[in-house]
């Protein structure tokens, strides 16, 4: 169900929504309702269809942009393996640790900001779990970064 909310924001940069804000608790129950026969129907305004992405390679105009692209792939899955659950009984996901590499490198390109602005550094609210309005960098806006790597 988050899907059809997550199409809509594929071009907006992930600093500015929030989807914890922007969604209520009960969207899961008053986006989609189950008709009389038990088939799920779609009840709130929005869309169902989702145009589908196709991406074999990601192609940037030369080769050093590329080579660029894919040590930050590979760098994410490094670390993202790296704070992975290795368990007997849970399965390797290499979307989820892709997905906290990028955490882990968002949030440190965040905190070198953070550190050389002398802990001045301001941030819009429009993506934090803190507050709506612009404020200095905190730890909520910190975690928020790990959050929405882990939703997205």
């Amino acid at each position: 169900d988050i899907a059809f909310y997550q199409s809509g924001h594929l071009d907006v940069p992930i600093k500015e929504f929030n989807m914890d804000k922007d969604i209520d608790g009960a969207f899961k129950k008053g986006y989609f309702a189950l008709d009389e026969s038990g088939q799920r129907k779609h009840i709130v305004g929005g869309t169902t269809k989702i145009q589908d992405v196709v991406v074999d390679k990601f192609h940037f105009g030369n080769s050093e942009d590329q080579t660029m692209i894919n040590t930050l792939l590979n760098m994410a899955m490094y670390m993202g393996r790296k704070i992975g659950l290795n368990a007997d009984g849970f399965l390797q996901n290499p979307k989820q640790y892709r997905a906290m590499g990028f955490g882990i490198i968002e949030a440190a390109q965040e905190w070198k900001k953070f550190w050389e602005s002398k802990g001045t550094l301001k941030v819009s609210g429009a993506g934090s779990s803190y507050s709506a309005a612009e404020h200095v960098f905190g730890y909520r806006d910190f975690f928020d970064i790990f959050v929405k790597w882990r939703q997205y």
